[in-house]
């Protein structure tokens, strides 16, 4: 329906539902069109996430997802460079006409890893008075409104193994390799690459040839939310 609004289309709106496919399809056919689809982890409806894949030329469509995707272009957000970053910083702080030290703007960086949105919403609190010690002891926190948006939908999707490995490498600020997490885990190697397979796909860990990592913000949130939530394998982990 709203294909078919925005192609000032209404006629196709007064077809039976299961006639509106096929004609939104040959309107996408006739003309180039570019389809944006935010958090598309969001939806559970199959037909929406099958006629996306279907998408006839030479129609185009942008997806996003917290979620890593079998498509043909995928391009993998990861934090900002510091360079990158710095520049984010500064263009923020300018908007709302206040100052942060340098070594603070790298203590914000260290903080978030380069998430743009938590660097933005920081420099907003900073803006609204807020402390900047205030700020940075904050961000990262389990308690914290952004990490929680952040990472909370993609934590709930794990099962038992996962949870394992994403706690194991979260002992480990500088990340470690594949077999060692396998190792403290205690799992066999299916289910260890498994699982890991999975992490990544849920943009939880990061990959770097045989060596996994994780964001500050993902360490943080782990280590406050998940490792209290589950102490019987905290307890395995650390004494391993």
């Amino acid at each position: 329906i709203v294909i078919a609004f925005v192609l000032d289309r209404p006629e196709t709106m007064q077809l039976k539902f299961e006639e509106q496919s096929n004609a939104i399809r040959k309107l996408l056919s006739q003309q180039r069109v570019l389809l944006i689809v935010d958090n598309l982890e969001t939806i559970d409806d199959e037909e929406i996430i099958s006629f996306l894949r279907e998408l006839p030329a030479p129609t185009k469509c942008i997806v996003t997802s917290r979620h890593r995707l079998d498509v043909a272009y995928p391009i993998r957000l990861q934090g900002m460079s510091e360079e990158e970053a710095r520049l984010l910083i500064n263009s923020e702080c300018l908007r709302h006409s206040i100052l942060i030290s340098a070594e603070d703007a790298s203590q914000l960086l260290k903080r978030t890893g380069g998430v743009p949105l938590a660097m933005v919403l920081s420099i907003a609190q900073i803006a609204r008075g807020f402390g900047v010690k205030v700020v940075l002891d904050h961000r990262g926190k389990y308690t914290d409104d952004i990490t929680s948006f952040c990472f909370h939908y993609s934590l709930e999707k794990l099962d038992f193994n996962e949870r394992k490995l994403l706690m194991a490498l979260s002992l480990f600020s500088e990340g470690t390799t594949r077999e060692f997490l396998g190792e403290i885990a205690e799992l066999p190697e299916l289910d260890r690459d498994q699982g890991l397979a999975e992490l990544e796909k849920l943009s939880l860990i990061n990959r770097s040839s045989n060596k996994f990592w994780m964001l500050p913000l993902s360490l943080e949130f782990v280590h406050a939310k998940m490792l209290e939530a589950s102490p019987e394998i905290t307890s395995k982990l650390k004494h391993n």
